[in-house]
């Protein structure tokens, strides 16, 4: 972690990175910077000051992911027609992490979503148009039924039944508000410290800014990514070509979050 530091870029960052036209964003815990290899025109990383990327506080991550926002309505305030954002998050190389430094990746899209977040606004708008219901709160109505969900204040998180890696759990809310965040970083907090997976790979799909109809709510996505010593990969031929392996009971999984969720709000409370 020492020898990383030292030749950091995100710890030296108004040095050694560089900034939009419109402007760097900064927070008491966070700064943004221009990605150099975009994937969208619009195209940010939002970090937190220091270096450390698994032992952060409830607060630093609220303020990390307030800032994520702030830099989307000024992004979008800017460019008017970019309304579709994502981010991604990989923790430490093992999981594909360009730096040991956290940081997010934060996309604001003019003409839709990107990828898999896209895909699930669209077959939401299909299930819509033949059921006349909800696909997301339907969703949660069959997670909830099958006792697979916890709660805090309107947001909620479940195992993905048909999940893409290990440990996978959907955290979901109408918009991304203290309750989402503070959930996600419950959820997070209980894979690295309960269960010792300090690296996962998230995706989080945030609502389209000045969209009538047809928006997603704010979901997140996170897949632990095996042991930080493990020499052998996470992912291989079968997972690439033919389909996802995973041996993980969600009971399990939904046990580990509702947990973390006792213990550490009793903390905060007391």
């Amino acid at each position: 972690m020492k020898d990383s530091a030292e030749s950091c870029d995100f710890c030296n960052y108004k040095n050694f990175t560089a900034e939009h036209t419109f402007g760097r964003v900064e927070s008491k815990f966070a700064f943004s910077a221009s990605n150099v290899f975009k994937l969208d025109t619009l195209h940010a990383l939002l970090a937190l000051k220091k270096h450390d990327p698994l032992h952060w506080s409830l607060e630093e991550f609220l303020d990390l992911f307030q800032l994520v926002n702030t830099w989307i309505n000024k992004a979008n305030t800017n460019f008017p027609k970019a309304r579709y954002p994502g981010v991604v998050w990989d923790v430490l190389p093992k999981c594909g992490a360009s730096q040991v430094h956290p940081h997010l990746h934060v996309i604001l899209d003019f003409e839709r979503h990107h990828g898999v977040m896209e895909a699930w606004r669209k077959g939401a708008q299909k299930y819509f148009d033949v059921q006349h219901s909800n696909y997301f709160s339907d969703l949660v109505s069959i997670y909830t039924a099958l006792n697979l969900t916890a709660t805090l204040g309107k947001a909620v998180a479940f195992p993905n039944l048909v999940p893409k890696k290990d440990h996978e759990i959907v955290v979901i809310a109408e918009r991304p508000d203290s309750d989402f965040y503070t959930l996600l970083f419950l959820v997070l907090r209980g894979l690295i410290d309960d269960v010792h997976k300090m690296c996962f790979s998230m995706g989080i799909a945030l609502p389209a800014l000045n969209v009538a109809e047809g928006k997603l709510p704010a979901y997140a996505r996170v897949i632990t990514r095996g042991y930080i010593t493990d020499v052998r990969a996470d992912i291989s031929s079968l997972e690439l070509f033919l389909s996802t392996n995973v041996n993980i009971d969600p009971y399990n999984t939904i046990e580990i979050v509702r947990n973390s969720i006792n213990q550490r709000l009793k903390k905060s409370e007391s």
